[in-house]
């Protein structure tokens, strides 16, 4: 045998073929991860056997991290595990915060748990602990610098309650607000004439507003005041909003074009932007989308929508598209007017949609209300018997009509839910059973409104000639 031969042979045998998949026998020996560093394989591996995270992101994870013992990563894991976090939760901290891997868990992670856990003692512990693993930026802010200033501030100014919803959230102002320049915009908007609910709504939507300079705050409040809007409504702080950052401003000019090449005129977009600021913040397709749909499945005009512009950032797939077609149904078996108000079927809650439309309509279109309800029993919404009200449980310390209100899931008043599809939910204190309204007693369902009932007297006088009448949707208005 030549002696070159072996090397002849082992360099024939590694030139890749097409169709071709040679074995590497080392690899299958002792796996290493692919597309990853030699001195990144302890770590990537540590991440996905120990933390649970896919390949891909155990390798991505490896860039921000090294470490060539695992003591530092085991007592981090170990912390979170005796604290009561899940391993899928542990998994998706690590995943946003690999750091946190090499760090002394018990001098800066723990403390911050501590101190969310005894901020939100009304909370039970677990729905503290999903919060954290959902948003694990909490656990990279410093708490002396802005974690518990933060809280203080935002506890006295909307209120324990209020701040827990933020948390359960994630809001920025926990983490970034710095409130050296927060406090004095908070102070100017109040000063002129901004309310504690209108304060609320933009920090859950719009918090950067807070953090801007407080000289371009003035500039951007005197424009926005200009174009009609009044410091106490609601929309004053989102169409602030709407005009502070340079991205904003962009996609107000793009949304614009957008409208015009719908047919709106100007007029018209700006009367729609008074009435709902975002409007004008949605992106390009789902703009689109939205006046599309409104065309081409319901037949209506464009301009029609900018009467209800508020219906534009509302999900497609979630509320516009079921809704509208189980309306439209609904229209083609006259149980409902054909020229239904858009606004009206899309604003409503979706429990109040199910009592006013669904359940109402299960005797007279059981088809079309059964595939919504199993549409929206897929989709994690409750099913039509569950008509219980739903209460956080980041709610603390419940006032006195909210104990009423869990005493009682129906306040005192019958819930109309329709028969076929589920039975009414009796409550427990009424004094009496509930009297039939004249619709029950001729077997038609009950109505929004009982005539029987009104204080109107001309409304209970008119009560026999309005029964012998189809009834349709908005008679009662």
């Amino acid at each position: 045998m030549p002696p070159n031969l072996p090397a002849l042979l082992r360099s024939i045998l590694s030139v890749p073929r097409p169709n071709q998949h040679l074995a590497n026998f080392s690899t299958l020996r002792n796996p290493k991860p692919a597309g990853c560093p030699p001195e990144k394989h302890t770590v990537v591996t540590y991440l996905v056997k120990s933390c649970g995270l896919l390949m891909e992101d155990a390798i991505a994870a490896s860039k921000s991290v090294h470490f060539d013992s695992p003591a530092k990563p085991n007592a981090f894991m170990n912390l979170l595990q005796n604290e009561g976090f899940t391993k899928p939760q542990i998994s998706n901290i690590v995943k946003a915060y690999p750091r946190f891997l090499v760090t002394k868990p018990e001098t800066y992670v723990l403390p911050k748990i501590q101190f969310f856990l005894q901020s939100f003692a009304g909370v039970p512990k677990q729905d503290v602990l999903a919060t954290i693993s959902k948003y694990p930026c909490f656990l990279a802010t410093s708490l002396e610098c802005k974690l518990a200033p933060n809280f203080e501030y935002l506890k006295n100014l909307i209120g324990p309650e209020k701040a827990a919803a933020l948390f359960r959230h994630g809001s920025r102002a926990f983490t970034r607000f710095d409130l050296n320049r927060v406090i004095p915009n908070v102070d100017y908007l109040r000063e002129i004439g901004v309310t504690t609910s209108s304060l609320e709504l933009a920090l859950k939507q719009c918090s950067g507003i807070f953090s801007l300079e407080h000289n371009e705050l003035r500039k951007i409040v005197q424009e926005v005041r200009g174009m009609g809007f009044e410091p106490e409504r609601k929309a004053f702080v989102l169409a602030v909003h709407a005009r502070s950052a340079k991205s904003c401003l962009a996609l107000w000019d793009r949304c614009y074009q957008v409208y015009v090449k719908w047919g709106w005129s100007r007029d018209e977009i700006m009367a729609a932007f008074l009435r709902h600021p975002n409007c004008l913040l949605c992106s390009e397709k789902k703009v689109n989308a939205v006046l599309e749909f409104v065309v081409r499945e319901l037949g209506r005009e464009a301009r029609s929508v900018a009467r209800y512009p508020g219906i534009i950032p509302y999900s497609m797939e979630n509320r516009i598209v079921p809704r509208c077609r189980f309306v439209r149904d609904l229209a083609s078996k006259d149980l409902v007017k054909k020229d239904w108000n858009l606004n009206t079927v899309l604003g409503l809650r979706e429990r109040d949609f199910m009592e006013r439309y669904v359940s109402r309509f299960a005797q007279e279109a059981p088809e079309l209300c059964e595939r919504y309800a199993s549409r929206k029993e897929r989709d994690g919404e409750p099913k039509l018997g569950s008509a219980q009200l739903v209460y956080s449980p980041w709610r603390m310390a419940p006032s006195p009509q909210s104990a009423n209100k869990l005493a009682d899931p129906s306040g005192g008043r019958r819930l109309r839910l329709a028969t076929a599809v589920s039975p009414p939910i009796a409550p427990t204190n009424h004094p009496r059973p509930p009297k039939k309204s004249w619709r029950e007693a001729k077997g038609r369902g009950e109505p929004y409104l009982d005539p029987d009932r009104s204080r109107n007297p001309a409304t209970r006088r008119n009560s026999a000639l309005r029964s012998k009448e189809p009834y349709h949707v908005g008679d009662d208005r």
